[in-house]
């Protein structure tokens, strides 16, 4: 029996919505994406999807990509925040649920920083 084994990419980036810089690659960062909650399913439909760890930027910020039936979502968690996430928290690259994340979920969509992607 093996295992899948998952590696997070640690990437440097700046937070370039908070700064006004935008990206020379040409990605936009987040804008094009509204937060549309009429569309969004509802916290017990997303929380049943699956999440993956796209990347772990430097500073500490994990994106998960959040995916259910015919959505996904992008979450972003600061795990630099020891009061929130803890000393020796471990984070998996991915849930086959996505419940254990929702505490993450629920705080993003309330602050309107949950992604729908598509």
């Amino acid at each position: 029996m093996g295992t899948n084994a998952c590696v997070a990419k640690l990437v440097y980036a700046e937070d370039l919505k908070s700064s006004g810089q935008e990206c020379p690659c040409g990605f936009e960062s987040r804008h094009r994406h509204e937060n549309n909650r009429n569309n969004m399913e509802t916290l017990t439909q997303i929380v049943k999807g699956k999440a993956d760890m796209v990347s772990v930027q430097a500073g500490g910020i994990a994106t998960y990509q959040i995916t259910t039936e015919g959505h996904q979502y992008q979450l972003d968690i600061d795990l630099s925040d020891k009061h929130d996430v803890g000393e020796t928290a471990t984070f998996m690259c991915h849930y086959e649920r996505a419940i254990i994340l929702m505490r993450w979920i629920r705080r993003a969509i309330e602050k309107g920083d949950f992604i729908e992607i598509f």
